[in-house]
């Protein structure tokens, strides 16, 4: 059973090792600050006149005189200025992580311009959204603090939708932020101050720390900061997070196991140095990487500023394990990303499209089969169109419905149902309504009923889930299913998760997020499920009906002149 610390200590979130007093003012302020400010903004324009002034969070606010940290609530406070050189954050969802990262870089980079050094800092989340989603909250610590952006960079390995390398700000003194996709080779001969924003959620966490963590180590300025809600047990963040509480609980200081070979090699290293008179700070009793953890539950959050309804976070939720997980922080379940950027790159080609004419669906022509995973209040209704292309399927058309009452969106989907030759609709929950009135239309495609209709109703139990995630890894890793180049598609896509729980059951599951649900690899994965049946039983099915009826008595006749 994991050790952590009692409830009331988690509301403190302070570093055992931190001498710093917690909730004190951080970075320049007062007069010496203005000038600074004054003499960095450059030929930006001037800032808000004394009505009104902008906050990080783009609120217009009055203008009294404020520093900065007067942004952040206490918890955050707490957090940012813990000066420790490792510290993670093992924070709810929706409480402010990447805005407390961005003061605090922010906070270095601007003392960095007064002082007239160069900072430089490195942004890396699970996807390159949430790495852009970060480095925003960053420009607007920059427009709170007064600070001129000298130039912003983005680069892509061949542009438009492909794959983000890098997004860069730079300051006019030279200090800077990159952000980039959290993978051991985005991230390995970076150097500089280290953000791992989710870290938990990283395709490997573990992998992108041994690659980053030599450039932290190389300059004892730099600093670590990893934060990210738990996704289960077994990766690089429970193993920190967990390890640290532990310690801190029990008063143990962290324990550094060196294999005897390599202690030998370290000791007549340090040896040689001591003899040069560059010892200090090189010998073992000197060595101490320790992390500072701060830990937060959406309880915490609330009673220390956080204005959110408990009960109607829960009840939109409306899971009691992911409740547990992404707001009160338990470390549950074993978590690895089932699709990873380099399997979805590897499927992504310009042949395939994101829609097509709306001829396309009353001219016969190419077989073709449709996805549909339906939405109607909280996520959207996507519906996904393969054809078949020789030993490939390839993506036609990616339709997305948000909000589109059931009425209409049955009339959008009717060209698309009746140009398909098999449909996988998701007939779970509020699905089902709309399902029947499918299968009475187009009918029931069930051969264990013996019925042999289009409309196969897919009802999400876990065991089905297992079965069409897995199918279509399985495509994907065959390069069977060609999709289109879209960053909309690879990060839904990316954001779901094969789970194996503590009882050793498999399953998959993906966070909620202004994204959606995994709405797309949802439906991508019904449309492959209906191409495999795209060759089922039609034998069968042809010989039904009055057709069917003339074809029997035939055959009879057949066998009694024989």
């Amino acid at each position: 059973m994991t050790t952590k610390p009692k409830k009331t200590k988690r509301a403190k979130t302070t570093s055992r090792r931190s001498g710093k007093a917690q909730g004190s003012d951080s970075g320049p302020t007062g007069a010496a600050a203005s000038a600074a400010s004054r003499k960095i903004r450059g030929q930006r324009k001037a800032a808000p006149g004394p009505a009104t002034r902008r906050g990080p969070c783009g609120a217009a606010k009055i203008h009294t005189p404020t520093k900065p940290i007067d942004f952040l609530r206490a918890y955050q406070r707490s957090a940012a200025t813990d000066d420790s050189r490792f510290k993670a954050y093992c924070w709810p969802r929706q409480v402010g992580k990447d805005h407390t990262f961005g003061f605090e870089g922010v906070t270095d980079m601007f003392s960095a311009e007064i002082e007239g050094r160069k900072a430089s800092h490195i942004i890396a989340g699970p996807s390159e959204r949430q790495s852009l989603d970060s480095l925003d909250k960053w420009k607007l610590w920059c427009e709170a603090y007064d600070v001129a952006i000298a130039d912003v960079i983005e680069e892509r390995e061949d542009g438009g939708e492909s794959l983000l390398k890098s997004a860069e700000i730079i300051l006019p003194g030279g200090s800077k932020v990159v952000a980039v996709p959290g993978k051991p080779d985005t991230v390995r001969g970076k150097s500089g101050w280290a953000w791992l924003t989710e870290f938990a959620y990283f395709e490997n966490p573990g992998e992108t720390w041994r690659a980053l963590y030599p450039t932290i180590a190389s300059n004892n300025q730099f600093k670590a900061r990893i934060g990210s809600t738990p996704n289960g047990k077994g990766n690089k963040f429970a193993d920190i997070v967990l390890g640290a509480l532990q310690r801190q609980e029990s008063g143990e200081a962290p324990e550094i196991v060196i294999p005897d070979q390599v202690r030998a090699r370290m000791d007549e290293a340090v040896e040689q140095a001591e003899r040069e008179g560059r010892a200090e700070g090189l010998r073992f009793g000197d060595a101490e990487v320790e992390w500072s953890v701060h830990f937060l539950t959406i309880y915490d959050a609330i009673a220390q500023g956080l204005n959110i309804n408990p009960y109607e976070l829960f009840a939109g939720l409306d899971d009691a394990e992911a409740w547990q997980q992404e707001f009160e922080c338990e470390f549950l379940d074993a978590a690895l990303i089932l699709f990873s950027y380099a399997l979805l790159a590897g499927c992504e080609a310009v042949e395939a499209t994101m829609s097509v004419d709306e001829e396309y669906w009353s001219v016969k022509g190419e077989d073709c089969v449709l996805g549909v995973d339906f939405g109607r209040s909280k996520n959207r209704t996507v519906a996904w169109t393969l054809a078949k292309a020789g030993a490939r399927k390839i993506t036609r058309d990616v339709l997305s419905l948000d909000g589109v009452p059931v009425p209409e969106q049955i009339e959008i989907l009717r060209p698309r149902i009746q140009r398909a030759r098999r449909v996988c609709f998701d007939y779970t929950g509020p699905g089902i309504g709309m399902g029947d009135f499918l299968v009475k239309e187009f009918g029931e495609w069930n051969p264990d009923k013996n019925l042999f209709g289009k409309v196969e109703l897919c009802t999400f139990s876990n065991a089905f889930k297992v079965d069409v995630f897995t199918k279509l890894k399985m495509a994907l890793e065959a390069q069977a299913n060609l999709m289109p180049i879209s960053r909309l598609l690879r990060e839904d896509h990316h954001s779901l998760y094969r789970v194996v729980t503590p009882s050793g059951n498999i399953t998959f599951k993906a966070p909620h997020t202004s994204d959606g649900h995994a709405d797309y690899a949802t439906a991508h994965a019904l449309a492959n499920r209906a191409a495999e049946r795209m060759s089922g039983p039609f034998k069968r099915e042809a010989i039904t009906g009055q057709r069917g009826k003339q074809r029997r008595n035939r055959r009879r006749r057949q066998n009694t002149a024989l």
